[in-house]
């Protein structure tokens, strides 16, 4: 038998957060009844935030507009790739910035992944409104064209890739699949290259634990396997899935997401290979109702 008497209960005062539930008279000495620029510390009371600094005092160029968003930054090769009104320029820590690809639309929808299949540092990008396309190193545009054969995505939206497969998805030809390339290669649509079909609009790509989670409107699949000779489809959740691709975010282990009702997860259990679902916050459906 484990011997038990030497342990103890230890009780942890945990401090600081911000007091919203008492009144002024019934307040304990340090804690906080309005906080500006400071969070709880993980060390008890409070600390200031530290801030940020502008990583380049000159702003992304415009290309019509003052108002234009900027809709993608990436730090790829040491520097910031960033994209504003349809033109993706890249730029230090000072000096002017120089744009590498133009006209690729103004829907803010951009995605993109970093990626070496040739000993060659590329990032590819997607926006749903022009050809997929590449920058390497060099920083020049190369468009996926299916130079290896095949034929290319149309104008995808989402673009991950996945065991050594560059898969693409949100063509607006083909709402209810995801393409994917040959192996080691992003514009061959030939060899061990093909297609899935989902069945659902697809909203979203994201590779979690050794396998590509595809969100769409109102389902969420995944596919597993190492090649174009065992990928399988497996259905994840029915009537979920997300109305925003750049909520999908890995948090602590977990995947995020902003679906209709609300911030939900997609959480790894303990059983390698398995996922569950849960649900974060009904907030977004209490906005949702009073907008």
């Amino acid at each position: 038998m484990a011997d038990t008497s030497a342990i103890a209960p230890y009780t942890a005062s945990c401090g600081g957060g911000l007091i919203l539930n008492k009144d002024v008279y019934n307040m304990q000495p340090g804690e906080a009844l309005q906080l500006t620029n400071f969070e709880p510390s993980v060390e008890g009371g409070y600390r200031r935030l530290n801030g940020t600094t502008l990583y380049n005092s000159t702003i992304v160029p415009q290309v019509s507009a003052s108002t234009e968003r900027v809709q993608m930054s990436a730090i790829f090769n040491g520097i910031i790739v960033a994209a504003r009104g349809g033109t993706v320029s890249t730029g230090t820590t000072s000096g002017s910035w120089t744009s590498r690809a133009t006209s690729k639309g103004t829907a803010n929808t951009y995605d993109f992944d970093k990626y070496n299949y040739n000993g060659t540092n590329k990032i590819i990008i997607a926006t749903g409104e022009a050809a997929a396309f590449t920058l390497d190193t060099s920083y020049a545009e190369d468009i996926i064209n299916a130079t290896g054969g095949g034929t290319a995505p149309t104008n995808p939206k989402f673009v991950k890739s996945f065991a050594n497969h560059m898969f693409y998805g949100g063509m607006s030809n083909s709402t209810h699949s995801v393409i994917f390339s040959g192996p080691f290669t992003e514009d061959d649509f030939d060899t061990n290259a093909g297609e899935i079909k989902v069945g659902d609009v697809v909203t979203g790509l994201k590779v979690f634990r050794d396998e590509l989670f595809i969100f769409c409107q109102r389902k969420i699949f995944k596919i597993t396997g190492t090649s174009s000779s065992n990928f399988a489809l497996a259905e994840v959740a029915k009537n979920v899935g997300t109305i925003a691709h750049h909520s999908i975010q890995e948090v602590s282990g977990d995947l995020l997401f902003l679906s209709a009702d609300g911030i939900r997860t997609v959480a790894g259990t303990e059983r390698i290979g398995d996922v569950e679902l849960g649900t974060i916050s009904k907030f977004w459906t209490i906005y949702r109702r009073w907008i």
